[in-house]
């Protein structure tokens, strides 16, 4: 059975290679899995990368639409004018079974 993830995109093995032109929810949750699977990401690597502004609604669709294990650590980092902040660090631990 095709998810609506992988009818998103012909290319849905390679983030870069999907259209960051692309804002729908089904096209922005390709992008953002696609992309856990090689490694763990932050909430403005995500946002500056994937071009993905509601990161944790896509973290909520993945965990709750498509059956995604994905945890969540709260990390903090510094922005360039050296104020520290709390982000979320997300990680894929598995995928549903298709």
């Amino acid at each position: 059975m095709t998810t609506q993830i992988e009818k998103a995109t012909p290319t849905a093995a390679n983030p870069k290679a999907s259209s960051l032109k692309d804002t729908s929810t089904a096209a922005q949750c390709m992008r953002l899995k696609a992309a856990l699977k090689v490694h763990p990401m932050n909430t403005n690597e995500i946002r500056h990368g994937l071009d993905i502004m509601e990161v944790a609604a896509r973290i909520w669709d993945l965990r709750n639409k498509y059956g995604c294990d994905i945890h969540t650590q709260m990390i903090e980092v510094e922005n360039d004018i050296g104020v520290k902040h709390k982000i979320a660090l997300y990680s894929l631990i598995s995928e549903a079974m298709k």
